[in-house]
């Protein structure tokens, strides 16, 4: 069976529309579909001195990652039994991150917004970066900002 992943910011309001457009992909390849998150940089509490609020910021650490953790669940959930993969949390820089993930998979699909000129200097783009370095398919889902 064809490996697809599909990668998501849950930080984002388009990860269920991504996750969407993934579906069709891997339900139309027959493949399974797994998610990948990269997760934030790890946070060093190491710095706080006071025991107190070293402790306040590790709960708060932990129950960061427990939303981000029943965020990913829930977007699993969504995909067809059938082809239901796995998220995996990944760590590092996005790019470098996903294009070693990507190795495992037959292909890997990322949304793009589209943004261009200044919007794009500013934000960069995860999906370019990895379109350069993946040593596997990469298929950019086009997934427009939903206007407000």
């Amino acid at each position: 069976m064809m490996r697809l992943a599909v990668a998501v910011d849950i930080r984002h309001s388009a990860s269920d529309r991504v996750i969407d457009a993934a579906i069709v992909w891997a339900t139309r390849a027959g493949a399974s579909l797994d998610i990948l998150y990269v997760e934030a940089p790890q946070y060093k509490i190491s710095w706080l001195s006071d025991p107190t609020a070293r402790e306040l910021v590790r709960r708060e650490i932990e129950q960061h990652r427990g939303r981000e953790a029943s965020q990913l669940a829930e977007l699993i959930s969504r995909i067809p039994e059938a082809g239901r993969g796995v998220a995996r949390t990944l760590q590092g820089p996005p790019v470098e991150a996903l294009v070693q993930a990507g190795d495992a998979y037959d292909a890997l699909l990322l949304a793009t917004h589209g943004r261009s000129g200044i919007q794009h200097f500013w934000l960069g783009s995860v999906v370019e970066g990895v379109v350069r370095k993946a040593r596997t398919t990469v298929i950019a889902l086009r997934i427009p900002a939903v206007p407000q």
